[in-house]
């Protein structure tokens, strides 16, 4: 995953900017915000050196931090610094991306984080637990896409999905049971002719890849879900970005299980936002 373009963020006025920091695995997610609004940045998790560099020269009021490389970067920065807890930063963001769009988006709801892991964050009454969530993720996407595609980024393993067909990977149940119809998937990479050596293109193989990963996390998420009675599921993270063919599946699984899927804008930057709220707070 590379950083956007544009991360000179000295223009920003100075003296009157709070910062919001999500300090991931993979990615540092930087939201800026001031009197003429909020602006996003990211930068790799190598980077820290340069987030620290472009922080400093902002001059900033406030700046709160969360993710687990959050002690690392407060280490480097100088000034106050607020770290929070990473799913109240996530439960305060994704309420005030869903109030962007919807005029009281009350009521309990299961926030997932789809970053290099996932996780399911209830928020409900006031309160936020993490209740659960998956080793597959956005890692997942990188890993097996390197091992499978020979793709060197997370750009480029979605750029091949966006272009691959998985039904020449994957086994459907409609190929075992004739009488079932759909798009439901018997077994992850179980097309019997794989077996006899067949080599699907690079872009079938990150295809099956994304949908392994959205089918599993979207089920997931669904059954915490259902377990505790919350019906609206809103996904969020960085492995949701520029990645049509992983918000399909996870759309389209969530409905089909009785869930109301809504995805969070801009995916990456829940946790930066919600910390910047908790700011305001």
């Amino acid at each position: 995953m590379k950083p956007e373009e544009g991360n000179d963020v000295t223009d920003a006025a100075h003296g009157n900017t709070n910062i919001g920091v999500d300090c991931g695995a993979s990615l540092v997610k930087v939201a800026i915000r001031d009197p003429a609004g909020t602006e996003y940045r990211v930068w790799p998790s190598s980077q820290l050196e340069q987030v620290v560099e472009a922080l400093a020269g902002l001059s900033p009021r406030a700046v709160a931090l969360t993710g687990g490389g959050s002690p690392s970067l407060a280490a480097l920065l100088s000034g106050e610094i607020q770290l929070v807890g990473e799913f109240d930063a996530w439960a305060a963001g994704a309420r005030a991306m869903l109030a962007e769009v919807e005029d009281e988006p009350g009521g309990p709801l299961l926030i997932v984080s789809v970053g290099t892991g996932t996780s399911a964050i209830l928020a409900q009454d006031g309160k936020v637990e993490r209740i659960g969530g998956t080793a597959l993720g956005g890692g997942t996407l990188l890993g097996l896409g390197a091992l499978l595609a020979d793709a060197d980024c997370f750009e480029q393993v979605t750029a091949l999905a966006a272009k691959g067909d998985r039904h020449r990977v994957d086994l459907l149940i409609s190929e075992i049971y004739e009488q079932v119809s759909g798009n439901f998937t018997a077994a992850s990479f179980g097309k019997p002719d794989l077996r006899k050596g067949a080599r699907p293109s690079p872009e079938d193989l990150c295809h099956a890849v994304v949908w392994l990963v959205g089918e599993n996390v979207a089920l997931i998420a669904a059954a915490h879900a259902a377990g505790r009675g919350v019906k609206r599921i809103a996904f969020g993270g960085s492995t949701l970005r520029e990645n049509p063919a992983l918000r399909e599946v996870i759309d389209w699984m969530s409905r089909i299980v009785g869930r109301e899927p809504v995805f969070l804008e801009p995916a990456e930057y829940v946790g930066a936002v919600g910390c910047l709220e908790l700011l305001a707070s």
